[in-house]
């Protein structure tokens, strides 16, 4: 059976769901005085999930790019 694969930001997203859902029952007997904070931290988490999907698809584009340079180069005898 295959395990499926997970994204970075699918990861980021349960890890968030899990730690929220354990704070709650805490946030709810102080009537929530950190509810800024959490939403602080999540706004902060999706930068950082943002980050690393620009990063990603940075890399992929200059692996085609490369790859691409690479064909034309043989192709027409550069090298």
């Amino acid at each position: 059976m295959e395990v499926p694969r997970l994204s970075v930001l699918h990861l980021l997203e349960m890890m968030e769901v899990q730690r929220v859902f354990l704070l709650r029952p805490y946030l709810l007997s102080l009537g929530n005085p950190f509810g800024t904070e959490l939403k602080r931290r999540r706004r902060v988490a999706s930068y950082k999930a943002y980050t690393v999907e620009g990063r990603i698809k940075f890399s992929l584009r200059s692996g085609v790019r490369w790859i691409k340079n690479k064909y034309l180069d043989i192709r027409y005898g550069w090298w």
